[in-house]
């Protein structure tokens, strides 16, 4: 078992952790929330949590894809002081109230893949079943979490207070029920091998793809998506993530040419090709190192593979010989000058509307001039603001 603990990179900023286990918000204006690190496929599992001051505290599971504030959306379950169980933010009565002195178990049974259930227990009167698991999270792992307003909590992942029959603690998580051990985080090489290959012009920005991916890769689970660079820097590092068998490769032309070259990178499974900035990419003769990369991802395979080209400047001539020597049959998606949208190609436009009423997510930036890229013009709503701070104003508002 690789146990549990909360989550440092899963919580408000709000939450206070000690010792892998105590939480504590003293914020009362808003519910702030942390989620434990043991993602739950499958089994019997709990957990509790003593509430060790007055305030208001729910507890529960939640994907990784859910709010800290769980209970108030799909992929979320919770059980609050107050006596009301809470999902997709419909609150209902359920057991009893409870508070500072009390302890909450939280149990999980997905010991049936068809109907995974959630219920709760205090003090060790067990309360009944909850929730049922809807199938659209029937393959997502829950976590433990915990959310509240001026609240301080101990959760226990591994010894118990009031142990339920046939609940093992959640920090004793079998490999076979963790979403962490599944075979996309098992240490070997792959069966599938490398599947997506992206090649960036300079190491910063491979690097920059790089993190952006496995930002992303926390949210895929089951299985999860591994990803490894590919450029100048850590070689014996780069060389163990190799080893590993990733499904992404993100680098170099030129690493990733020498990786190939020395057998380190296999790119007989590839399926994607994507180059970045490929105005940039296929300059210098450029083009030639990657014809090569993918003659050696065609040789002794019938399937097609992908090839993906990407820059805000494609219509140079460079980028055409790239595109007329890489691929067959290419579609263009141009989005600047001459609009070119393919019908199996759906774009939305959506109006940004700056205003002075709109609050920043931060309540300093309102007083203090922001430090920003500046890449949004002036805004003509906001011609009392710096252009930083209109900049910044931009950039909030517009959807994620």
């Amino acid at each position: 078992s690789r146990g549990c603990t909360l989550d440092e990179a899963a919580r408000d900023l709000q939450i206070c952790l000690g010792d892998g286990e105590r939480c504590s918000c003293a914020d009362s204006r808003g519910w702030r929330g942390v989620r434990g690190t043991a993602p739950v496929l499958a089994g019997k599992y709990m957990y509790e949590v003593e509430i060790l001051s007055p305030g208001l505290v729910r507890v529960g599971w939640g994907t990784r894809l859910g709010k800290l504030e769980i209970g108030k959306d799909e992929n979320s379950f919770g059980y609050g002081g107050t006596g009301k169980k809470s999902w997709n933010g419909r609150f209902e009565d359920y057991g009893v109230q409870f508070g500072a002195g009390d302890v909450v178990g939280c149990l999980l049974d997905r010991s049936n893949p068809d109907r995974g259930t959630v219920s709760f227990a205090v003090n060790g009167r067990l309360l009944g079943e909850a929730f049922v698991l809807p199938p659209a999270l029937r393959n997502s792992a829950l976590l433990p979490a915990i959310c509240g307003k001026d609240f301080d909590a101990r959760c226990r992942f591994a010894r118990l207070e009031f142990p339920v029959e046939g609940f093992a603690p959640v920090a004793n998580l079998k490999a076979c029920d963790d979403a962490r051990c599944l075979a996309g985080e098992t240490p070997g090489k792959s069966s599938s091998g490398v599947q997506c290959l992206i090649l960036e012009p300079t190491r910063d920005l491979a690097l920059q793809t790089f993190n952006c991916l496995k930002k992303i890769g926390r949210y895929l689970e089951a299985p999860s998506i591994r990803v490894a660079l590919c450029c100048g820097g850590d070689e014996r590092e780069q060389r163990g993530e190799m080893a590993k068998g990733p499904h992404i490769v993100v680098g170099t032309l030129q690493k990733v040419s020498s990786c190939i070259h020395r057998g380190v990178l296999s790119v007989q499974s590839l399926k994607l090709l994507i180059l970045d900035e490929a105005d940039e990419l296929v300059k210098f003769d450029a083009l030639s190192e990657i014809l090569k990369i993918k003659r050696a991802a065609s040789v002794g395979s019938s399937r097609r593979m992908q090839v993906s080209l990407f820059s805000a400047t494609l219509h140079t001539d460079d980028v055409r010989r790239a595109v007329e020597a890489l691929t067959e049959r290419p579609t263009w998606v141009d989005l600047k000058g001459k609009v070119t949208i393919p019908d199996t190609v759906h774009a939305l436009i959506c109006p940004v509307l700056a205003h002075e009423g709109m609050p920043f997510k931060s309540a300093s930036l309102g007083r203090v001039e922001p430090k920003t890229d500046g890449i949004h013009a002036p805004s003509a709503a906001l011609p009392r603001h710096s252009e930083q701070f209109a900049s910044q104003r931009v950039k909030e508002i517009k959807p994620h």
